[in-house]
Order: structure tokens, then C-alpha cells, then sequence
């Protein structure tokens, strides 16, 4: 069953059976194995009462301005705070993309500078603050936490690379590390708007079924196809 690959004409069809407001087409991921796509998927809930619950936290800095009813760090003031889109690879790694990009993004946002470029180091999150590796992926308030007590380091002194790593990291690491102010859960919608605009990229959590692999654009929902896991993303 794990062998078998994604139908996007099946995907295509109850799309539009169901008028949905999304497109599906070729895409980096459609020509994987289902095994392959469910390694990708690492984030885990700790246990099965509230597997079904999108977590969302939110790094708290005490930037203010007006909320508005739309609002994308992409273009905030003409320009990009975000740092570029990373890959995780062949590892359930996503915790540590999704936290880490959002805390680049913090991070400008602290500085008032959109093209500081920060680049911190997703293995030093993974493979130091606790994940149960690349099989299997982790949970995001430990690794929430860890980045709060502990730091992040740069990209160079601890190199991400999509396989089990021993923990390895550059001498003074802490001098070169960001750490989290802090962090708390945010389970309303409209709270989840406004602290965005107000506060800055959230981290997010999401299922992901075999449809999703071939969106293209739109706005997403659940067409056909089982899950295949849990995965942790900056929503910006």
C-alpha cells in the first residue's frame, strides 16, 4: 500500500464534483511513494486525545500596529520579512523548519529590518532539542521550549542534513544563538488574525492527506485521499 503513488486525476475529478476553490497539478512531491511522503510528515501530538487538534503557538514580541481583515509578512511595508523557503529532505524534520522559519522572521520583525537574513540552524533544534529523529519526527511545545531555554544556533555552525545526526555543534555556539522571548498556544481564528498582524508569523500544524500533495494553488480543503500525517509550518 506504501509503494502506491498519488491519482491526480481522481484528485482533479472530485475537485471538481464537489466545487471546491483549489487546483491540483504536477508537483515536486506527486511522483513520490506514499512511504517516502509520510517520512516528510513529522509532526506528532503527544497522545491520541488531541491528535486531532491543529495546534497553533505563537512567538510573542511586543511589536504593535492596526489589525486588519488580510495581512501576508510578504509584503508588509513593500517588503519581505521571510527568509527563504528551506527543504527539509528525506526526514520528518518539519518541527524544526516550522519553528525555525518563523523565528527568522521574528527576528527581522524585532530588528525593524526585513533583510537581516538571519539563517539559524534547523539540526541544532532537531538533532539537540529532543526530536525522536528522522523516522519519526516531534512534537512542537518541546521544541518551543527548547528554543526559549536554550537557543538556536546559525545554519554554519551546525549544517542541516536530512539523516540522523549525532548533536555536534560549533565551539561558543551560544554566542551565536536566538532564543524565543516566549510562546503560548492561540486556539481561536480570530485571535489567530490578529496576533499575525499584531505580533508577527505563527507556527502552525496541520493533517495532510493525499490531495494536498498536488495543490497548486486556492484555498485548500480536503477532497479525496487518506492522511498521510501531521506537518508543522510558518503560516506568515
Amino acid at each position: 500500500m506504501n509503494a502506491r503513488k498519488i491519482n491526480l486525476k481522481k484528485i482533479r475529478q472530485e475537485i471538481r464534483r464537489r466545487g471546491l476553490r483549489w487546483s491540483a497539478g504536477k508537483t515536486a512531491l506527486i511522483d513520490l511513494p506514499v512511504s517516502e511522503l509520510r517520512r516528510k510528515l513529522g509532526w506528532r501530538l503527544p497522545d491520541e486525545r488531541t491528535r486531532r487538534r491543529c495546534r497553533q503557538r505563537i512567538l510573542r514580541f511586543r511589536r504593535k500596529f492596526a489589525y486588519t481583515s488580510s495581512f501576508d509578512w510578504r509584503e508588509y511595508e513593500k517588503a519581505d520579512w521571510t527568509t527563504p523557503i528551506r527543504d527539509q529532505g528525506n526526514c520528518g524534520s518539519c518541527v524544526a523548519f516550522g519553528v525555525v522559519a518563523t523565528m527568522e522572521c521574528q527576528w527581522n520583525i524585532q530588528n525593524n529590518k526585513s533583510n537581516l537574513n538571519a539563517d539559524l540552524s534547523e539540526a541544532h533544534l532537531f538533532f539537540c532539542g529532543g526530536s525522536c529523529g528522522c523516522s519519526f519526527g516531534w512534537w512542537v511545545p518541546p521544541a518551543l521550549t527548547y528554543a526559549e531555554e536554550h537557543g538556536v544556533s546559525t545554519e554554519s555552525c551546525f549544517p542541516y542534513q536530512d539523516h540522523d545526526m549525532p548533536c555536534e555543534l560549533c565551539k561558543n555556539w551560544e554566542k551565536k544563538s536566538v532564543r524565543i522571548d516566549k510562546w503560548k498556544e492561540i486556539t481561536g481564528v480570530a485571535q489567530r488574525k490578529k496576533s499575525l498582524a499584531k505580533h508577527g508569523p505563527l507556527v502552525g500544524c496541520m493533517d495532510v492527506y493525499e490531495d494536498f500533495t498536488t495543490y497548486t494553488g486556492g484555498v485548500y480543503q480536503h477532497a479525496t485521499g487518506e492522511r498521510l500525517g501531521g506537518h508543522c509550518i510558518s503560516i506568515v
